[in-house]
């Protein structure tokens, strides 16, 4: 099972690398979002999409390391 786990983390490495730059911009166009009052809301579900994205993205760094 640990070699197959390894194998789809490595053949969709570009996936998960992909998906946390994607994340890191919604963080951070949401953050400055935040600093108007008219775009708070929207700033708020970038923030929240944004650290989701992130959270994936480190779950699946941690499962490939601990399948090496």
């Amino acid at each position: 099972m640990k070699r197959f786990i390894r194998q789809f983390f490595d053949r969709y490495r570009w996936f998960f690398v992909a998906e946390g730059v994607f994340g890191n911009f919604l963080f951070f166009v949401g953050s400055v979002l935040f600093l108007w009052p008219g775009t708070t809301r929207f700033g708020v579900w970038l923030f929240i999409a944004g650290s989701g994205s992130m959270l994936v993205s480190s779950i699946a760094t941690a499962v490939a390391e601990y399948t090496q």
